[in-house]
């Protein structure tokens, strides 16, 4: 009975972990898949990056913001001007971007945590691969617990002949 609490405790657990790490990667969107050139090598296309929400940004940074169109773009700061316009270049680019719309600490989504060079199937993969593993260790103790009833079972038939 124990065993079965214990279980049912985990896989509340899990279901709730990660159904907890799914609004935050859908809903609050920290994470975005590079889909073009304009970062590389930096970020090639398909790399999956993290934005994390800052108070102010500097030059060297690369920045996930909103552009003048409502477009997603990840790229480098350039120079944040006195009066706090941010100036941003792909890596790969060859000039600055043209923003229509100065672009302020308000268009910005956050700032990339490193990049990972991870494109973004590797991260599916690897979610399956974990929930595999959860999985066949979830079995593995369904059949000890087996094994150890049939073993009680049996010393009780040993020792209680009916």
């Amino acid at each position: 009975m124990a065993q079965k609490l214990r279980k049912s405790i985990f896989w509340i657990v899990l279901v709730v972990a990660t159904l907890a790490l799914a609004y935050v990667l859908l809903l609050m969107k920290p994470v975005q898949i590079i889909n073009n050139g304009s970062m590389v090598p930096t970020l090639p296309v398909g790399t999956v990056v993290l934005a994390l929400p800052a108070d102010h940004v500097s030059a060297g940074q690369i920045i996930t913001f909103k552009d003048d169109d409502g477009f997603v773009v990840t790229h480098r700061v350039v120079g944040v001007s006195s009066d706090g316009s941010i100036s941003t270049k792909g890596d790969a680019n060859q000039s600055v971007d043209l923003h229509t719309v100065p672009l302020r600490m308000d268009h910005v989504v956050g700032v990339v945590l490193g990049g990972f060079g991870v494109p973004w199937w590797s991260v599916v993969i690897a979610a399956l691969a974990l929930l595999a593993l959860v999985f066949v260790l979830s079995s593995s103790n369904d059949k000890k617990d087996e094994l150890k009833d049939d073993t009680i079972e049996e010393a009780t038939l040993e020792t209680h002949p009916v």
